[in-house]
């Protein structure tokens, strides 16, 4: 009976530290992948910056502070329940979006509104300051990158990260 219960203790012992090894090697190739990812984007914005000129890359600073006050406005205004929520780690991502944008108050789907319009009208007034060999570079740009990422590749990178999200 000893025995027996030694076995089980052993093949326990075994399987549980297969499993940990197994998400800790998991967890490393998805740091990579994330890694890679950001130097990947951080090429292609730094090409794209380089085509821009020095009056559309204050713009383009000028929009990404006022984007981030905005949004420390909108956290600032979040109660202790909402933040609850978004720390609440038993929730799915849905499930807590879901959560906080019904407990939203007026003042903050009024701020938010606000932000989407601020947002449009960003975009329009850079969109509106691109000459056409600025336009025609980035879209040649997001081509050769959707070239290089094809809709299958981004499929098998989404499947594989929901697969070890959920182990």
């Amino acid at each position: 009976m000893k025995a027996i219960k030694k076995f089980t203790v052993i093949v326990f012992s075994l399987v549980v530290g297969i499993y940990s090894s197994n998400s800790q090697q998991v967890q490393k190739e998805n740091q990579v992948q994330t890694q890679t990812q950001i130097q990947s984007r951080n090429r292609i914005n730094q090409a794209a910056m380089a085509d821009l000129t020095e009056a559309q890359k204050l713009m383009l600073q000028e929009q990404r502070e006022l984007i981030k006050q905005n949004r420390e406005a909108f956290k600032a205004s979040l109660s202790a329940e909402q933040l609850a929520i978004l720390e609440n780690a038993e929730l799915t991502k849905q499930e807590r979006r879901s959560a906080l944008v019904s407990s939203f108050t007026d003042a903050q789907q009024q701020l938010l509104q606000a932000q989407k319009m601020n947002m449009q009208t960003i975009r329009q007034q850079f969109k509106s300051s691109l000459t056409n060999d600025q336009i025609q570079q980035i879209r040649t740009r997001l081509r050769t990158h959707q070239n290089i990422q094809d809709g299958k590749e981004l499929m098998e990178n989404v499947v594989k990260r929901r697969r070890n999200r959920n182990n």
